[in-house]
């Protein structure tokens, strides 16, 4: 597992802005998968006292894309403009192998 931690850009699908492709460091992942997701909306972590306004507003997935890699990516619905972060990079998924051929 690698941490990226980089704003990527993404195109989405359908009214609830599903993720369907993204390009980061110049080259385009298609996602074929989404492995799960969930959202977070808790405080951030080693502040004294904080305020609602600091309450996280994220939408988070692990997703495989077309390459087999798996990735963790998360929506900032909070910021001002809500950008798209890929977190880290969770491995490539297991190569299939070719069915044997029929005799």
């Amino acid at each position: 597992m690698d941490f990226i931690g980089e704003v990527i850009a993404m195109e989405t699908e359908d009214e609830v802005r599903r993720p369907a492709r993204f390009t980061w460091r110049g080259r385009g992942y298609t996602i074929v998968r989404i492995l799960a997701s969930w959202r977070d909306c808790s405080m951030p972590a080693q502040v004294r006292r904080p305020r609602f306004t600091m309450r996280h507003h994220r939408n988070y997935y692990h997703i495989q894309t077309d390459t087999g890699d798996r990735f963790e990516i998360y929506l900032d619905r909070g910021a001002k403009n809500p950008e798209w972060i890929l977190l880290k990079h969770l491995g490539s998924a297991p190569v299939e192998a070719d069915p044997p051929p029929k005799p």
